[in-house]
C-alpha cells in the first residue's frame, strides 16, 4: 500500500541521516479514508433503525468515503511531517499500473449520509495519525 510503502521509506530516511525518499508518482488524487470511519459506516448500515434492517433495495451499493479529494503527496507529506523527516520526496520509482490508470477517485458520499446518516469524521493527518501509529506498535 502507498501508506505503508511511504512510512518504510521514510523510518529509513530518518534513521539513516538520508535527505530525500524517492516515491512513485504522487499527483494521483483518492478518497482517503480512515479505517474508524469505515467500521462506523458499517455499523450505521447494520442498525435495527437503518432502512429495512439496513440499506434500502433501491440502494444496494453505498459508498464510504470523506468525499475530500487529496493527493498522494499530501498523504506522504503528512506521515513525512509525522515521522519528522523534512528532506526531498521526489517522484522517480516505478508507480502502480492502477494509479496510472485511474488518475482521480473520489467517492460521492452523499447517499450514506442521506440514507445511513452517516459521515466520515477523521481527517488526512488524522489517518497519517493512525498509519504511523500502528505501524510503529506492529515494530515497522
Amino acid at each position: 500500500s502507498l501508506p505503508g510503502a511511504a512510512v518504510q521509506r521514510l523510518r529509513r530516511a530518518v534513521a539513516a541521516g538520508e535527505a530525500t525518499i524517492e516515491m512513485g508518482p504522487l499527483q494521483t488524487v483518492r478518497d482517503f479514508v480512515d479505517v474508524r470511519d469505515i467500521g462506523a459506516a458499517v455499523v450505521a448500515a447494520c442498525r435495527p433503525d437503518a432502512p429495512a434492517g439496513g440499506p434500502a433495495p433501491a440502494a444496494p451499493v453505498i459508498n464510504v468515503g470523506t468525499g475530500r479529494p487529496h493527493t498522494s503527496r499530501e498523504l506522504v507529506e503528512s506521515l513525512a511531517r509525522r515521522l519528522g523527516f523534512r528532506g526531498a520526496i521526489t517522484e522517480r520509482a516505478a508507480g502502480s499500473d492502477r494509479s496510472a490508470n485511474v488518475p482521480w477517485m473520489v467517492a460521492d458520499v452523499s447517499l450514506a449520509a442521506r440514507v445511513l446518516g452517516w459521515r466520515a469524521v477523521h481527517d488526512l493527518d488524522s489517518i497519517a495519525d493512525l498509519v504511523v501509529g500502528s505501524e510503529a506498535a506492529e515494530g515497522r
